[in-house]
């Protein structure tokens, strides 16, 4: 993973299939992820979080990513994903990561269930009704060999 660089987000937008529409929506004009997702030398996609949901609470953060359709099925969102919740672990206050999921998206529902992440309930949650709400708290890496060097609180 990379910081976005000049030119990324062209190649990001190019990118875009009906796949991230289907699940994504129209997406931003200009892209400015956290980090794009490459793999060797070739850009493969992207993730990124925010914290400016109506229905995250305090310490939360929406996960998001996306991976263009060659590089789909390799691990590489998984690894992506991970990397990005032990950035969260290590440098932020973050306590509690969410992924909206679509019911019908079943490759992200995959995802979410091989990195730990659990349901969360319709009570507890306010978070659009079309989709599943899925949460992972103590935001720490679950893929081998991945650790938090962040302190316990």
């Amino acid at each position: 993973m990379r910081l976005p660089r000049p030119g990324d987000a062209q190649l990001l937008v190019e990118g875009r299939d009906d796949e991230f529409f289907r699940w994504l929506g129209p997406g931003a004009e200009i892209p400015n992820p956290v980090a794009c997702v490459w793999a060797g030398d070739e850009l493969v996609g992207w993730v990124d979080y925010d914290v400016e949901r109506d229905w995250l609470k305090p310490g939360e953060v929406n996960v998001g990513y996306y991976l263009f359709p060659a590089a789909r099925g390799k691990g590489y969102a998984s690894r992506a994903v991970e990397l990005l919740l032990l950035h969260l672990g290590d440098e932020t206050e973050h306590n509690v990561a969410t992924l909206l999921i679509h019911p019908e998206n079943e490759r992200s529902l995959r995802l979410a269930r091989r990195l730990r992440f659990a349901a969360r309930s319709r009570a507890s949650s306010s978070s659009p009704e079309a989709h599943n709400e899925v949460e992972r708290t103590g935001i720490e890496p679950v893929t081998s060999g991945l650790q938090s060097r962040r302190s316990p609180s």
